[in-house]
């Protein structure tokens, strides 16, 4: 969810702090995350996605 906004979407990728590949992440893990949403959707950087 973004905000109000249930948009589906894939998740392409997740990276490590250290910039390596991660396959599993666990509650409390810090990844950065690729994605792609179905649809545009109105986001600057640094908001909050969940």
């Amino acid at each position: 969810y973004i905000r109000t906004t249930d948009v589906t979407g894939q998740i392409t990728a997740f990276t490590a702090d250290d910039g390596s590949a991660v396959e599993m992440v666990m509650p409390g893990d810090r990844i950065k995350m690729t994605g792609e949403l179905i649809c545009p959707v109105a986001m600057e950087n640094g908001m909050r996605f969940a």
